[in-house]
């Protein structure tokens, strides 16, 4: 149902109606992380965590959000009983442009090319019975939605590592 309240308000939401503010991207990651604590613990699943401290990013905090748990019950998903999420955030520097990187990768299943590729083009077909992928897919489209964009590593048996890349708030003159 979340995810449903979630791709309903996203479709129906135009740029005018969007609430996008200053949001403090590191509280948002740690009150995410505090979100899926129990479901990753009831898996015997560790997260650990590192966030610099970040500039602000003008974002609409909902959506970022749903976004960033998209990805997070993608790892949960692609572990067994037990394994690892690590997750980063970190100010980089890409073509003259700054964003905070907000990283989450797994040491799971990991992806084959054809669904990096499928994800990557845009394509929203999932490629598993269970769905998988079409929360990286929404996730990619909040990313472009905020100026950003979505990186994604994968290999089989070798876990995944995405990135979301949004840009850093330019001050106000």
């Amino acid at each position: 149902s979340k995810l449903d309240r979630f791709v309903t308000k996203f479709l129906s939401t135009s740029l005018v109606e969007s609430e996008f503010a200053l949001v403090d991207s590191a509280a948002m990651l740690r009150k995410t992380i505090a979100l899926v604590s129990l479901q990753a613990a009831v898996k015997h699943i560790v997260i650990h965590s590192e966030f610099q401290e970040l500039p602000l990013i003008r974002a609409d905090e909902y959506l970022l959000e749903h976004a960033v748990l998209n990805v997070i019950n993608n790892a949960v998903e692609a572990l067994d009983d037990g394994g690892t999420i690590k997750m980063s955030a970190e100010m980089v520097r890409q073509e003259d442009q700054d964003y905070v990187a907000i990283e989450i990768a797994d040491d799971g299943y990991g992806m084959n090319r054809s669904r990096l590729r499928a994800i990557s083009s845009g394509s929203s077909e999932r490629g598993t019975a269970s769905g998988r992928g079409f929360g990286l897919f929404i996730t990619r489209e909040v990313a472009q939605y905020h100026g950003g964009h979505l990186e994604i590593e994968s290999s089989r048996n070798s876990g995944t590592r995405v990135r979301i890349l949004l840009p850093v708030a330019m001050p106000e003159t």
